[in-house]
């Protein structure tokens, strides 16, 4: 794996999913730093980098964010909203991953500016094909600053 990394925010309240998509990450070989947080209002910690996460070298902005949507405290509707009103994150890519595909939650997710919906696999090969494809809203990577 190239050794310059992007910062992807993962907002995910279940370990195993995270766990997945962790090596789902590390067998599509691509040069992205997770950092994870269990729900929405982390992730609005992380990105104000309020608490814990006050340390920008240690939590840095990300580049990308990848949601769940059912989660405790925040969830992925209101996470995303909240993003999208923030002058200083509503350009950050919002990558929503959801168990359910309904067409009104594709339609809800979109209408409230995520990037793009993708339905989370449960097996790993096929979450590592996901996760090529969502590749392709990363920079490249000889843009790395």
């Amino acid at each position: 794996m190239a050794s310059k990394q992007w910062t992807v925010l993962v907002v995910e309240d279940s370990a195993d999913s995270v766990l997945l998509l962790e090596r789902a990450v590390e067998r599509a070989n691509i040069a992205v730093s997770l950092q994870i947080v269990g729900n929405g209002a982390e992730g609005v910690d992380y990105l104000l980098g309020r608490g814990d996460y006050g340390d920008r070298d240690r939590y840095p902005l990300p580049i990308l964010i990848l949601s769940n949507m059912r989660m405790p405290r925040m969830n992925g509707l209101e996470f995303l909203a909240w993003i999208k009103q923030q002058p200083n994150f509503s350009r950050i890519p919002v990558i929503v991953l959801s168990s359910a595909g309904e067409i009104e939650e594709v339609d809800r997710v979109m209408a409230l500016g995520a990037t793009a919906h993708f339905i989370k696999p449960f097996r790993l090969q096929d979450l590592v094909e996901t996760i090529r494809q969502i590749q392709a809203f990363l920079p490249p990577s000889d843009s790395y600053t």
